[in-house]
């Protein structure tokens, strides 16, 4: 039975560790001024990358990486190479698997709130702070927590409470585009991580008082169409 996605890291309210930095050693020599794009080929041959590009980091969903650094013959050794502590306001349960990719490590909190950190030394490179309104929390579905981000191309995108897609610059945390899917308040949101494919982000909503208890939206990466709704009846399929 796959349960919730397994993170590489330990994750509170109160920090982020990194113990050993087992993935950022050798591929992760590159300052953090440099981001390789990220590509459908590298998420397609994930298994072979030294990141942690998706929230399963396969599409096959093993939540499993090769690298051998950490073994049973060292892990008694590992130590925190550095640790970070949230605002005080985003005590609600972080659920989101950190996303590794070059230098950079990208998290989504409680809220909606991106951040991302030089994975190497803890930096705060930059924050994404949506700062939703009420509308946003009233009806959604297990808590205001966020389950990650995807990444395409040198964008992050996240998928919000708010009904709202949004495509940051990894670099800078500059909002590249934001796209409103459904208006707050209705019964359902967003809280799952996008999924990055071929030339297409998708997202799923959740929520237990609609209609349509299985909608996805699919938008391209550079901008939007109009979605693409798939309804499926959730007893058939």
């Amino acid at each position: 039975m796959r349960g919730r996605a397994v993170s590489a890291f330990r994750m509170t309210s109160w920090g982020i560790g990194l113990a050993a930095a087992a993935m950022l050693s050798g591929s992760m020599a590159c300052a953090a001024a440099d981001y390789p794009p990220v590509t459908f080929s590298r998420l397609a041959n994930a298994q072979n990358d030294p990141g942690w590009l998706t929230y399963y980091r396969t599409y096959n969903g093993q939540s499993h990486s090769t690298l051998k650094q950490i073994n049973p013959a060292n892990v008694a050794n590992l130590k925190q190479a550095w640790a970070y502590k949230f605002p005080d306001d985003l005590k609600q349960g972080f659920e989101a698997t950190p996303i590794i990719n070059g230098d950079y490590l990208f998290v989504s909190t409680p809220k909606d709130n991106v951040y991302a950190f030089n994975a190497k030394t803890g930096e705060q490179l930059w924050k994404f702070e949506p700062k939703l309104g009420p509308e946003s929390f009233k009806t959604a579905c297990r808590d205001v927590v966020n389950r990650g981000v995807a990444l395409y191309g040198k964008n992050v995108y996240v998928a919000m409470l708010s009904g709202e897609v949004a495509a940051i610059d990894a670099q800078t945390g500059n909002l590249v585009w934001k796209k409103q899917m459904f208006e707050p308040g209705l019964g359902y949101a967003f809280s799952l991580a996008p999924l990055a494919l071929n030339g297409s982000i998708v997202v799923g909503h959740v929520g237990r008082r609609v209609r349509d208890p299985w909608l996805y939206h699919g938008a391209e990466p550079r901008g939007w169409f109009d979605p693409v709704e798939a309804l499926h009846d959730p007893q058939c399929g």
